[in-house]
Formats: structure tokens, sequence, C-alpha cells
């Protein structure tokens, strides 16, 4: 029954917002006050400077997608769900026997985190309201990420720390960060500290790794050996792996903020999500970003994958 209620909920403020263009004026959402973004960013530096465990991240489109069809039992939706969550943010096997394996992930990983950044997506508060703890912060948009946006990025209290990067682009991440200087000229966006990476999975659409039966065991082998590392912070953007990762890191006594695929941008690395390509050219790159991006910037050093055009529109590569 409170599902259903869940379900009616989302279906009438669906109605309102895109119908009559009626939205919540309190700034409230899931029954909880909102943070604006460079509200939530401080609350992040926050946490970072106290040395103490946290995890802020958000969840990602097709992630929610698959919680909400699996936890409303859509099961019309469940192969259409699962097959982009396959494609374009790494799960595998394509099996719609997993769906609720995944979404207890997922919600446990929502459990732990302490400033979550909205995604706007459907039905998203009802995770929140039963999963997020009552303390944590809710950052209004996942605009906390962008940190070219940001008036005091976070991403300035990373100075001096280990940080450990989790990404499919270590090389290019390592080879950026050399030149860090050139990046965000003139800021603290990208401090000095010790940075270390780790390669993660690289499994959208067809890639795989035979080591791995599924995603699961994908995730516990990278969850043992990044904990094996010595960081005192790790920075993740590695599809559906990087926000039940985060969890597991917190859990684990130490920092991590999964701030998705806007990662490598932090670093310098450009992809078509960013680049403007897609509305005709650098002119529409977002304005926050284009005062930053010059000569420096690259696009990833790895290469496009045969499966890149499976990931949405490619939006990580040129």
């Amino acid at each position: 029954m409170k599902k259903r209620l869940a379900w009616g909920r989302y279906a009438a403020r669906r109605i309102l917002d895109k119908k009559f263009h009626i939205k919540p004026r309190d700034g409230r959402y899931a029954g909880r006050q909102m943070s604006d973004v460079d509200t939530a960013s401080d609350k992040i530096k926050e946490y970072l400077k106290s040395g103490k465990p946290f995890m802020a991240g958000r969840l990602g489109l097709f992630e929610t997608a698959v919680m909400r069809m699996y936890e409303f039992e859509i099961k019309k939706k469940y192969a259409l769900t699962m097959e982009n969550l396959y494609n374009c943010a790494g799960f595998f096997p394509n099996d719609i026997t997993l769906g609720n394996r995944f979404n207890e992930v997922m919600q446990d990983a929502l459990s732990q985190t302490d400033v979550y950044a909205r995604n706007e997506q459907f039905l998203e508060d009802y995770f929140i309201s039963k999963c997020l703890p009552e303390e944590s912060c809710i950052g209004r948009t996942f605009g906390v990420f962008d940190v070219f946006d940001l008036k005091d990025s976070w991403s300035s209290a990373l100075a001096g720390k280990k940080v450990l990067v989790v990404s499919p682009f270590t090389e290019s991440i390592s080879s950026q960060y050399e030149k860090r200087e050139k990046l965000f000229a003139g800021t603290d966006i990208l401090p000095a500290f010790e940075l270390k990476t780790y390669k993660s999975l690289l499994t959208v659409g067809d890639l795989k790794d035979d080591r791995f039966d599924n995603w699961f065991e994908a995730l516990d082998h990278m969850k043992r050996e990044i904990l094996a590392i010595d960081f005192d912070v790790a920075l993740l953007g590695c599809g559906a792996y990087g926000f039940p990762l985060a969890a597991e890191i917190k859990k684990a006594g130490r920092q991590a903020i999964h701030m998705g695929g806007v990662l490598q941008i932090l670093f310098g690395v450009m992809g078509r999500r960013w680049d403007g390509s897609r509305f005709g050219g650098l002119d529409k790159m977002p304005e926050g970003l284009k005062k930053y991006y010059n000569d420096a910037w690259i696009y990833p050093l790895e290469g496009k994958p045969k499966e890149a055009g499976k990931v949405e529109y490619g939006p990580y590569w040129n």
C-alpha cells in the first residue's frame, strides 16, 4: 500500500509539473530541506577537513531507473532498464533476475551517504525518504560536483591529502595532474596533493572481463583492491560501481566522493558531455567551464572503446 501511495504522489507531482508547471516552493524535497550547491559544497569541505569517515555522492539516471522499476515491481520495464544499465553503466550480465539484488546494493549505499546530490529523477525522493539518514545534507542538484561552477569549491580541501582517483581514465588523469596549475589558472580548484590512481573496470555494453561472472563479483574485487591502498580520500567516477564503492570506503573508516562522470573535468579531461559539440560547437560549452578551458586540456588518452556509442552519445570521449 505504501508503495502504491508513493507512486500515486509521484504521478500527481508529474502532472502538476509537466502540465501546469506547478512545483513546490518551499525548497523541500522528500520532506526535507534542501541546500543550495554552494552550501552542500561547504558541507563536503567541512567533512574533508575533519578527517572523519564520510561519503558524498549521487544516484545515476540508469541506476535509479532500475531501482524504481524493481522496487515497485513494474515488470514490463525490467528488460529495458536492465539493458540500459548494461549498455551505459557497466552492469553485467544483462539479466533481469539480478535487478532486485542491484536495488538492494544501491539502497544500502544510499543509507551510508552524508551529502547527497539530487539528480532530479523519478521517485528519487522515495528512496531518499526510505534510505538516506535524516541528518544527511541534500544538495539541490548534482551541480555540487561541478567544481568549475562553485563559488568556493570543496575540492580545495583536498590540499595536502593522499587522494585516490578511481576511474577508467587513470593515464589521462595522471598526465594532466602534472600540469594542474594550467587547468584552472588562478584558483585552488585543483590543489597540490599526493595523487594515487586505481584503474576501474570498464564493462559497458559488450566489453567483458572474463575473470568475473557478474557485476557483483567485479564490485567486490575492486573493493578489496582499493581498500588495500593507502589513501585519505577517494574520488570516484566509474559507472554503476562508483556509488556502492564509495559506501564501502566509508564503512572502512575513510572518505569517499562519488562524483560520477564529471570527475574527469576536475583533471582537465574533456568529453562530449561538456564540450558543446552536441549543440553546435565550443561556444555552447557551459559558461562556468568555458572560462577555464584552454590548450592544456585534453580528451582521454586511453582512446574511445568500440562500445562507447552504446553509452548514451559517448559523453566521456570525443
